[in-house]
């Protein structure tokens, strides 16, 4: 990943979130201080209770923070449609033309966030790795493609339609349906962004050793859109002689990771294509509590733990902060704080091949804070967190008992799945209408 060399303090905007971002951010605060790393962190606002409260879910106080920082470190956040967030907002705001925007959205558009970066490895002792040698990091352009806004509802407007019927014979067919019926959303590439998302996975690639690249796309149905980004992936390919680009459809891309996900490195893709594809690595390589994410832009960076805010459990320390963790380590990583940051991974992958002090989606009972002490005193070499003989302190799951670590259900849950004995969901792996994936 290509960001800045970050001389004299590192300054970074905290921005809690909603729900268990409280938990995991204080976790993570935890492992960052406790290094004693040139960091100077300024809370802000953002998030659901800002929304309800003061209409603006990202006041404009949190604008002037970011603005005087390095880059962000974010807690997931809670989203909802219009007509649902305005039924929420405090009744002394309803009618004085508050509107609601999610804040992600908001700050890839105010930042220019145009590459998102997804690691995806898989850490040995993590139950829910489909294999232990899978280290993909994914490279997804923010702001484009089928994520571009640019869409009309049912009916669309008649002037397009006539537009679009003049312009395109394949729009033809559509002509005869009644307007009603018909909704249009545009796919928009251009070749800046491709450019940007493009040699951002080319540099991490001559950057980590890393041989090849990916392109993702379906150029063959979308000649148009994928043409351009295969065009300019061949112009970027160019420059780096070293790195093999490796040119493939994305529903073939998804059968071979399934089949062998060690083969590929670096991907790379537009919006939704790149998303999809993360979302498949992340869970081959150990499930969406271990998902870190950067959304990054020429001038800023935003990171955070790629779960959402599962409000029902905040406070409560039960869920992992190894997403959170890893989101930091690679904050430092763009910081130009490399050899940090892989020292920050390591601790967390002897925490986990230990096996010792694990929360519970990974089959263990720690707390969130216990979790990250751990980290911590791996990182920074201090006394070990456990005395030998003495058991990692477990969590009050409130009469749910989480499953032992050599039970089969741990590695076999699905998206949104709970063992079977649990008389309550307790998982990440599910996002309800009011719960947003990070930037």
């Amino acid at each position: 990943m290509t960001g800045k060399k970050i001389d004299g303090t590192l300054r970074v905007a905290w921005l809690v979130g909603d729900g268990v971002g409280h938990d995991v951010m204080e976790a993570t605060k935890l492992v960052l201080e406790a290094a004693n790393l040139d960091i100077e962190f300024t809370s802000a606002d953002v998030g659901w209770n800002f929304w309800c409260m003061e209409g603006n879910a990202l006041p404009d106080r949190t604008m002037d923070v970011l603005k005087s920082t390095h880059c962000a470190l974010m807690g997931p956040i809670i989203s909802k449609p219009r007509d649902m967030a305005l039924q929420q907002l405090s009744p002394d705001l309803r009618g004085k033309g508050f509107t609601y925007q999610s804040p992600v959205v908001r700050l890839r558009q105010e930042f220019e966030l145009n590459t998102r970066i997804r690691p995806c490895k898989a850490f040995p002792g993590n139950k829910l790795n489909f294999n232990d040698d899978i280290d993909v990091t994914v490279f997804v352009e923010n702001t484009e493609g089928l994520f571009c806004g640019v869409e009309f509802a049912a009916p669309p407007p008649r002037a397009l339609r006539k537009a679009l019927a003049r312009s395109n014979p394949n729009f033809g067919p559509y002509t005869a349906l009644e307007p009603k019926d018909v909704a249009i959303s545009t796919r928009i590439l251009t070749r800046p962004a491709c450019h940007a998302v493009l040699t951002r996975a080319f540099e991490y690639a001559e950057r980590t050793g890393r041989e090849r690249v990916t392109l993702a796309d379906k150029p063959s149905v979308l000649r148009a859109t994928g043409g351009l980004m295969v065009d300019t992936a061949l112009t970027v390919a160019a420059h780096f002689p070293t790195i093999r680009l490796e040119q493939m459809d994305v529903d073939k891309l998804a059968m071979l990771l399934v089949r062998k996900p060690e083969h590929y490195k670096v991907i790379v893709s537009s919006s939704l294509f790149g998303n999809i594809i993360g979302d498949l690595c992340l869970q081959l390589a150990g499930g969406l509590g271990m998902a870190a994410t950067g959304s990054i832009g020429e001038r800023y960076a935003i990171f955070s733990p790629y779960h959402g805010p599962a409000p029902r459990f905040t406070g409560q320390y039960k869920v992992s902060p190894f997403g959170a963790i890893l989101s930091a380590a690679l904050l430092l990583e763009w910081a130009g704080c490399e050899s940090e940051a892989q020292e920050l991974r390591n601790a967390v992958a002897t925490v986990i091949s230990e096996g010792e002090v694990l929360p519970y989606d990974l089959g263990g009972t720690a707390s969130t804070i216990d979790v990250a002490k751990a980290v911590a005193t791996v990182w920074t070499g201090g006394a070990p967190f456990l005395e030998d003989g003495q058991e990692a302190p477990a969590v009050d799951f409130g009469g749910f008992t989480p499953p032992p670590q050599n039970d089969d259900s741990v590695s076999s849950m699905r998206f949104g799945e709970a063992p079977e004995e649990s008389a309550e969901e307790f998982t990440l792996d599910t996002f309800s209408i009011d719960e947003e994936p990070s930037l």
